[in-house]
């Protein structure tokens, strides 16, 4: 039996099998529980907008406030910003839910002088300490999953170099789903967002523009195409053994997302609070996820590579 049908009737059966749990109705849970690669067929540039449609927006940008578009379109143009920084600073921190406890979420990236990092240090039911690098411009992209703590207090990890995974660009887009320097969580555009999915943007007190922008069912399977990966590999270790073989995706139920980004058309932070399930060794794990990244640009607060290896 092929993979992706596989897939598609293991994911009709736990739906079936989460809804006697839940006792969420089966139609609305359908919708919302497929895993990524079995509902949507489409690769990530089919789901954004065009690279011409979003260049219109930038232009338009330049003479215009962030409050005279749509939050769609300013989610869009911030991201086409970042996207073209030579330097950045993203952390990420909160929590995530199951039945069985709770995991802390809490992970940073950066970019300077050409270097990529992303450390995911986070303690909780698996202790995860990975690590990913990558030098801009070459073809070689390391990853590590076999981190220790460097404390008790488990701020910081260490890292052994021998047990580094090694892959080419293209090697580790095909495997992540995603090029090493994707950094924004979910792909928003128009073809992932309907029209009633977010709100109005709105000037703050600070100077800054907010939006939410709250997505179920297929857009949010669409949405998260290569974040489900993220997720899939980050929960390894938790995983059955049949979820880890076929590459079984996680189910989303929903997902609300609360932006803010300052005049200069960047990102200051985007609050998440998602829900999906997971094929889990202790069961099919209900969780929910609640975290924030924020997003730094000024060099002076952007670490050196060395102050955190």
């Amino acid at each position: 039996m092929g993979s992706k049908k596989f897939k598609s009737i293991f994911g009709i059966l736990v739906v079936f099998m989460v809804a006697l749990v839940t006792g969420v109705t089966v139609g609305k849970l359908y919708v919302d529980s497929i895993p990524a690669n079995v509902v949507v067929n489409m690769t990530e540039a089919e789901l954004r907008d065009s690279a011409a449609e979003v260049e219109k927006l930038v232009k338009r940008s330049e003479t215009s406030r962030p409050d005279s578009f749509s939050a769609v379109e300013l989610y869009q143009i911030a991201e086409y910003n970042f996207n073209k920084k030579d330097a950045f600073y993203k952390t990420s921190n909160g929590f995530a839910k199951n039945m069985v406890g709770a995991q802390t979420l809490r992970s940073y990236r950066i970019l300077r002088d050409g270097e990529y990092l992303f450390d995911n240090l986070s303690p909780g039911q698996i202790d995860v300490v990975t690590r990913i690098r990558h030098t801009v411009g070459t073809d070689l992209v390391t990853r590590n999953t076999k981190g220790v703590w460097e404390n008790s207090s488990k701020q910081k990890g260490i890292f052994d170099t021998n047990k580094d995974e090694k892959y080419t660009v293209e090697q580790y887009t095909e495997k992540f789903n995603a090029h090493p320097l994707s950094c924004i969580t979910y792909v928003i555009s128009s073809k992932t967002c309907p029209k009633d999915s977010a709100t109005r943007v709105s000037k703050t007190n600070d100077g800054n523009y907010t939006f939410k922008i709250s997505l179920s069912g297929n857009y949010l399977t669409a949405a998260a195409v290569h974040y489900s990966y993220e997720i899939f590999y980050t929960s390894y270790g938790l995983l059955t053994a049949e979820a880890k073989r076929d590459t079984i995706l996680p189910a989303w139920r929903d997902m609300e997302i609360t932006v803010v980004v300052d005049s200069n058309f960047d990102f200051v932070s985007i609050d998440y609070n998602e829900r999906y399930y997971v094929n889990t060794k202790f069961g099919y794990q209900a969780v929910n996820d609640v975290f924030r990244d924020e997003f730094f640009f000024d060099l002076d607060k952007i670490p050196s590579i060395e102050e955190v290896l």
